[in-house]
């Protein structure tokens, strides 16, 4: 009986140490990754669904477009306390009542170096100022998180609009495509990159940025069910 004492001692601090981490964890799951992001004109996305079945029949593989998933140029996506959407909705209806719809193009097919699939899009000075003006306006909303993954850490323009925005690929690093798939086959990407060489749409693409909107994003970054998109001006 005399250890009892003791043990209750010892056991508080163990208990609460416990019941701190379990805790923390708990807080740092409530947030939500929301994309925020830009659509293209029709013609475009009419391109994107070429490619889609172009690669399905040649290589049995289905793009994210494929799947049903939002074709979309990312703007700004990072994580946001629980119970923030409907404030990122009202500063993402407010940026699209005041922006006009303005011109784009693409850039063709694009493997990136982690064997992601792109339609590469030219960046402008308006889908620059776009990009800009939603990070600059959701960025005091997002959870803050000094987390950098292990990719980013040897990149010191990354790890900075990380720190200040909770995204690698805002501001001089936004680097503006719409995703057709997740890391794949190098080697089928590779086959698929030589296959489509002389298809329209891997020449540029003339078109329009139309609408921006917004979703909860998956761990690719992807959109399922857009929860709401909103028209630029005419």
């Amino acid at each position: 009986m005399r250890y009892s004492k003791w043990f209750r001692y010892l056991a508080l601090p163990v208990a609460f140490g416990i019941v701190f981490a379990v805790t923390s964890k708990l807080l740092a799951e409530e947030t939500d990754k929301i994309n925020v992001f830009c659509v293209m004109s029709e013609n475009i996305e009419a391109e994107v669904k070429v490619a889609t079945v172009d690669l399905k029949v040649t290589e049995n593989v289905e793009t994210f477009a494929l799947k049903g998933y939002q074709p979309h140029c990312t703007l700004y996506m990072t994580a946001y306390p629980k119970g923030r959407q409907k404030l990122v909705a009202t500063i993402v209806r407010r940026i699209a009542n005041s922006t006009k719809a303005f011109p784009i193009n693409t850039k063709g097919i694009e493997v990136a170096a982690s064997d992601w699939l792109f339609m590469g899009i030219e960046n402008n000075k308006e889908l620059q100022s776009l990009c800009d003006e939603v990070a600059n306006r959701l960025a005091f909303l997002r959870a803050k998180s000094d987390y950098v993954p292990a990719w980013a850490k040897n990149m010191p323009a990354k790890v900075e609009c990380i720190k200040k925005y909770g995204s690698p690929n805002v501001f001089s690093q936004f680097d503006p495509h719409l995703t057709l798939l997740a890391k794949s086959d190098g080697e089928m990407l590779k086959r698929f990159k030589v296959y489509c060489e002389d298809k329209m749409y891997n020449r540029p693409v003339s078109g329009k940025v139309v609408a921006i909107g917004y979703g909860l994003a998956d761990r690719d970054g992807q959109i399922k069910e857009p929860i709401e998109v909103f028209p630029l001006a005419k």
